[in-house]
């Protein structure tokens, strides 16, 4: 008999979240190290982020970027996990080139001193939704190693998925609290170094 959501502890999401921590590591760590020549100097050139934009639009502008992709990590729950993989990797690769070249252009003490206040925020938040996105394909496996002597029915497969379903909107809530408390951080920062 199948244990009520309730009953779930708390290491039943630590496999899907250490799988979306270990993808947003690895491929962080490759657009950091990967940084393509110039990048910086086009960057740079670039000039920086238009600090006098409202903050209203600004952050509408944030939170709509992160929350767009926590929504494509969140969509594994339809495609087994698969488009979780490919956003957190797009994403990793993303803030290592990010942040490598916000080191190399300004130093690390200044990208502490202006994103050491919501950057974390917004890290927990894309792990959560890439645990969220995990989480039914992490119940059919669990499931299906608990069972192995039952054949599979259809039945039984789509009851796997609506729990896996259930147990997945956990994760989400706490990344969409962590993306919009970093939004709201990150556009108060902007604001105020103005």
């Amino acid at each position: 008999m199948d244990k009520p959501l309730a009953a779930h502890r708390t290491r039943d999401f630590m496999v899907p979240a250490l799988c979306a921590a270990t993808v947003l590591f690895l491929s962080f760590m490759l657009g950091a190290l990967t940084i393509p020549s110039g990048w910086v100097d086009s960057v740079r050139s670039a000039g920086r982020v238009d600090t006098q934009e409202h903050p209203w639009p600004l952050f509408i502008r944030i939170i709509s970027g992160n929350l767009l992709s926590a929504l494509f990590m969140f969509s594994g729950v339809l495609t087994f996990g698969l488009t979780t993989f490919i956003s957190m990797f797009f994403t990793g690769v993303f803030f290592g080139l990010s942040i490598s070249t916000a080191v190399s252009a300004a130093g690390m003490g200044n990208l502490i001193a202006e994103s050491g206040s919501y950057l974390p925020l917004e890290i927990l938040g894309f792990i959560a939704a890439g645990t969220a996105g995990l989480i039914p394909l992490h119940e059919l496996y669990l499931t299906n190693r608990r069972k192995h002597r039952r054949p599979r029915v259809a039945q039984r497969f789509i009851k796997d998925v609506q729990r896996g379903l259930q147990l997945s909107l956990v994760p989400l809530s706490a990344s969409v609290v962590l993306l919009v408390s970093g939004a709201i951080v990150e556009t108060l920062v902007i604001v105020i170094r103005r």
